[in-house]
């Protein structure tokens, strides 16, 4: 069977994101990426790929996707100055109570072959394509979680485009047969919640302060 045509994304973390001593998220040291490749028995931070910021210890809450194509690797692009100032708005106290920690950090990288063959983690920027398909995609799964996270790109259609019973706003009233029966046609059975569609309760009932800008 030829896998020439097939993609493969690793999955790693959670990884404790470090704090400085005011709290606040801030760039590894080499030390705390040769613990992680350590424990992980590879080079994750040369790898190229997608992360995904979250908080919690049981209970993971996603903050933040990105991705990484550049040389650099991991280890270039997810502790950059930008996406610290992502990652401390997600950490910032809201009415003087602090999201819920710790801050974690799952890695998605690129690799050349299927998960239980021998593979390598791929390099190039020919692959750009695939991870910003993961990329967007996650954060639509992101977003389904915690819509506050805080990507702002990629997330417009997601906050302004509703279906009837399928996507974004719930309706009032009885279902007509056709939501019930598209319901049944994408989900398997009416009562599975859709991937993309925002319970009402997971809304607060006050804005927050808004993301940085991306």
């Amino acid at each position: 069977m030829s896998y020439s045509s097939d993609h493969y994304f690793e999955t790693f973390g959670p990884f404790q994101v470090p704090l400085d001593d005011r709290g606040r998220a801030c760039r590894p040291s080499a030390d705390w990426w040769r613990e992680i490749n350590s424990e992980a028995d590879c080079d994750l931070s040369a790898s190229i790929g997608c992360y995904l910021f979250s908080l919690g210890r049981s209970q993971l809450r996603p903050w933040y996707v990105g991705k990484t194509v550049a040389q650099g690797g991991s280890a270039a692009e997810a502790f950059t100055d930008h996406k610290l100032n992502h990652y401390n708005w997600a950490l910032r106290p809201k009415r003087n109570v602090r999201r819920r920690g710790p801050p974690q950090l799952f890695l998605f990288p690129l690799i050349t072959k299927p998960f239980d063959d021998d593979w390598r983690f791929a390099k190039g920027a020919s692959h750009s394509p695939y991870i910003e398909w993961l990329e967007r995609t996650l954060i639509g799964m992101a977003y389904a979680r915690n819509p506050d996270i805080a990507n702002s790109r990629d997330t417009t259609f997601l906050k302004t485009v509703h279906v009837r019973g399928l996507i974004g706003s719930k309706s009032l009233g009885r279902r007509p047969d056709s939501v019930r029966l598209a319901r049944r046609v994408l989900l398997g059975r009416e009562a599975i919640t859709p991937p993309l569609q925002t319970p009402l309760e997971e809304h607060p009932p006050e804005p927050i302060e808004a993301a940085p800008l991306e």
